[in-house]
């Protein structure tokens, strides 16, 4: 059975379609319960209707089906509050990093240019 750590790798993988972010990284995953086969995840999504979109929670059913001794995944849904939206609007609007920065590429300006 997955450890809910294991889990949470998985579903980091998993991107928003409308905001290319991980689902994990916008706070979309409230809780996620791992009982011996059969694990539970709750996603808070942004629509007031509480529906998350077809793509995401089959993406999430089959990352978690994945596992070995995995028979059932249960994803529950609603919808965000407002510390969670400032959230996913904070993190949509940081730019995505694409990894490690060098510590040079960080703490030098780059120099400027001038056309004449």
């Amino acid at each position: 059975m997955p450890r809910v750590r294991e889990i949470r790798e998985a579903l980091q993988k998993i991107q928003d379609p409308v905001l290319g972010r991980s689902i994990l990284d916008l706070g979309m995953v409230r809780n996620i319960n791992s009982d011996g086969p059969a694990v539970s995840i709750e996603i808070a999504v942004i629509r007031a209707d509480g529906v998350v979109h077809p793509t995401v929670q089959e993406a999430i059913v089959e990352a978690v089906k994945s596992f070995p001794g995995v028979e059932r995944v249960d994803v529950s849904t609603a919808p965000m509050n407002d510390r969670e939206r400032r959230n996913v609007a904070a993190v949509a609007r940081r730019p995505e990093t694409s990894g490690p920065r060098s510590p040079s590429a960080t703490s030098h300006a780059a120099p400027s240019v001038r056309w004449l």
